[in-house]
């Protein structure tokens, strides 16, 4: 069966209907998709300034799901490393020189990020 010419154009036209109704659907659920931030923090940090700064962030960013994890400062770094941890709160003591990016607190504290 051979389409006629106004068949042919048709049969184009819906294909690329087809093609940019795939991309936008793609597009939809990317969007869609609730994003996570892994975040590492020590033990001895007060759970009372964790949640202020993680309450004034979910405000701005509330697309973003926050995964915490309170362990040793020496394995947030490693976790860090490892890529198991998007950011960590840490000592600037222990913060190593190869970090990314970073900014210091009042407490001598700063985020590092992967």
């Amino acid at each position: 069966m051979v389409p006629t010419d106004a068949g042919e154009r048709l049969f184009e036209a819906g294909k690329a209907i087809l093609q940019i109704c795939n991309k936008v659907k793609g597009e939809i659920e990317t969007i869609a998709r609730p994003k996570l931030l892994r975040i590492g923090v020590p033990q001895s940090f007060s759970n009372r300034h964790l949640s202020n700064m993680l309450g004034s962030f979910s405000r701005v960013a509330s697309h973003v799901a926050i995964e915490v994890s309170d362990v040793s400062s020496e394995l947030l770094i490693e976790l860090l490393a490892e890529r198991q941890l998007d950011a960590v709160l840490t000592s600037s003591m222990t913060a190593p020189r190869n970090s990314r990016a970073g900014f210091s607190l009042k407490n001598h504290m700063c985020w590092l990020f992967q």
